[in-house]
């Protein structure tokens, strides 16, 4: 099963999971955001509270996704939040830690969503989907297609354009210098092999919708 995949020191794996029905459960910046900061959040092996009461969060000041220190679980390579998924991209740092990781995530996220819906119940299809990834180039191409998932879903028309991804760091920041394993570190370099591929990616989802209508 998907969920019994182990983990090793080093390598990268693909992350991602749905709501129920497909469900708009990343509808406004509100509930993006509080995703991304559980993410962060958990991310330590350290013995944390809950990230739980709002009066707490405000005090809170996180490390930064894309950020490592001595206490992380993973090395966050690239994420991205739709208003139904999210994905994660990552190298393992601790193995021991991350069906852990990744559960307190979604269970604390799912606490504090159906506290503010004043619904009951799970909000995830399943388990979440891990895919450890087999090469460099899997790797590269594995991180555009995260990045063009909101231009792939029709949502913008470039990815820098959607505030919850990594990609805008990417081609803003020094970020590809420190995520070696990219073999990129030229942000114009990675740009390019990124959005040269936006049509393409959408013609390919078009394809696999028609296969599968």
């Amino acid at each position: 099963m998907q969920h019994r995949i182990k983990y090793y020191d080093g390598q990268f794996y693909h992350i991602c999971n749905k709501s129920i029905s497909n469900y708009a459960i990343f509808r406004s910046v509100k509930y993006a955001q509080r995703f991304l900061d559980v993410v962060d959040y958990y991310n330590n092996t350290e013995d944390i509270q809950n990230f739980g009461k709002e009066r707490q969060l405000k005090e809170l000041i996180l490390p930064g996704l894309l950020q490592v220190n001595e206490s992380r679980i993973v090395d966050l390579y690239a994420y991205c939040v739709m208003p139904d998924h999210y994905h994660l991209l990552f190298k393992v740092i601790e193995p021991h830690h991350i069906t852990s990781y990744i559960s307190k995530v979604q269970n604390s996220y799912t606490r504090y969503y159906n506290l503010q819906s004043q619904r009951k119940g799970p909000l995830w299809q399943s388990h979440f989907r891990a895919v450890q990834i087999s090469s460099d180039e899997q790797l590269l191409h594995v991180s555009r297609y995260i990045h063009l998932n909101p231009t792939t879903a029709k949502l913008v028309d470039n990815p820098y354009q959607w505030p919850y991804s990594s990609y805008f760091s990417y081609i803003h920041s020094d970020i590809l210098n420190k995520k070696t394993a990219l073999r990129v570190n030229n942000r114009e370099i990675y740009r390019k092999f990124v959005e040269g591929n936006i049509e393409y990616q959408k013609k390919l989802k078009e394809i696999k919708k028609l296969m599968f209508d």
